[in-house]
C-alpha cells in the first residue's frame, strides 16, 4: 500500500488561534501533530503544559465532525490508540524549549471529501512563543470508516445518583468507544469521582453500565512518564466490543459532586 505524507501546517506560529486551513484531498488516514514552545521565565515548562495551549482542535468536514482539546488528544493517543508521544520538558532558563511530538488524530477521510483544520489557542503560565506542525498521512486504501470525535461537556446537577443525562446521538454513525474525563478522581484522602458511573441507553433500552474503578481496557493505564500519567489519570476509556448504532444513544452519569465531566465519543461514519 502506497503511503505518503503532506504538510498541512509547517512550523506555524502558535500564540493565537489558527484559522480554518484546508486539508489535502483524501484519502487521509490520520494527522500527525507536533509542537515546540519556549519558556518565558526562569521556570521550567513541560511538554504536557505546552499541549494545553490547544484549547480546541477542530476538523470540519460537511459540518463539525471532530473537536477535542490538547489534553483530550493526549488521552486519546495513550488510552485509545496505545501511542505514547515523545515529550521534552524545558530547563528552568528563559527561552528554553519544550516539545511534544508524534500525536496522532485518526481521520480515515475518504477521497473527494473536503475538510479543514482549526486550532484554538489558550495561554498557559510561562509558555511563550510556540510553533505547531501537522502532517496528513495519505493512503491508497483507508484502514477503516471515517472517524469523528466530539467532546460533550456536562456539569452534573444530581449527586449520589444517576440523573445527569447527555445525548451522544449522531446520525449516520456508529459509536466505537467513549473517552471519559472526570474532574474529581480518587485520592489518598477522598474517594469521590465526578464520573463515578456511566450508563449507556440505546434507543430507550439499557445497554451497559460502567464504574470509574473498572473502566478501561485490560491493560495498564500508565505510560511511565510522570507528566503524561498525571494528565491522563483523569481519563478513562470505554471500548465497545461491537460498535453500536449512534442514532439514539444517551449517557447517564452518576456523579459524586458537581464538578465537570466530559464525554468524548469516538464515532465511525460509513
Amino acid at each position: 500500500m502506497v503511503k505518503s505524507s503532506q504538510l498541512v501546517l509547517d512550523e506555524v506560529a502558535f500564540t493565537a488561534d489558527i484559522n480554518p486551513t484546508d486539508l489535502p484531498t483524501g484519502p487521509i488516514a490520520d494527522l500527525l501533530l507536533g509542537m515546540t514552545g519556549a519558556t518565558t521565565a526562569a521556570a521550567a515548562i513541560t511538554g504536557v503544559t505546552l499541549l494545553k495551549t490547544i484549547s480546541l482542535l477542530r476538523i470540519f468536514s460537511d459540518g463539525l465532525k471532530t473537536e477535542l482539546s490538547g489534553s483530550e488528544l493526549l488521552a486519546l493517543n495513550t488510552l485509545y490508540l496505545g501511542i505514547v508521544p515523545k515529550k521534552t520538558n524545558s530547563g528552568a532558563v528563559a527561552a528554553n524549549p519544550a516539545c511534544m511530538e508524534g500525536l496522532n488524530l485518526p481521520l480515515n477521510l475518504p477521497s473527494g471529501r473536503k475538510a479543514q483544520i482549526q486550532v484554538v489557542y489558550v495561554a498557559q503560565t510561562n509558555v511563550g512563543s510556540g510553533v505547531i506542525a501537522v502532517h496528513a498521512t495519505k493512503l491508497e486504501r483507508l484502514p477503516g470508516a471515517f472517524t469523528g470525535i466530539q467532546r460533550r461537556p456536562i456539569t452534573p446537577t444530581v449527586t449520589g445518583a444517576f440523573g445527569n443525562k447527555m445525548s451522544l446521538s449522531m446520525a449516520g454513525a456508529k459509536l466505537k468507544a467513549l473517552l471519559v474525563f472526570s474532574t474529581t478522581i480518587p485520592t489518598t484522602t477522598a474517594k469521590l469521582v465526578s464520573a463515578h458511573k456511566i450508563r449507556l441507553i440505546v434507543k430507550g433500552d439499557f445497554h451497559s453500565e460502567y464504574n470509574w474503578r473498572g473502566m478501561g481496557p485490560n491493560k495498564e493505564l500508565v505510560t511511565g512518564d510522570t507528566d503524561i500519567d498525571a494528565e491522563i489519570a483523569k481519563y478513562r476509556l470505554i471500548p465497545l466490543e461491537e460498535p453500536i448504532d449512534a442514532s439514539d444513544v444517551i449517557a447517564d452519569v452518576y456523579a459524586d459532586d458537581t464538578n465537570a465531566v466530559v464525554l468524548i465519543p469516538v464515532y465511525e461514519f460509513s
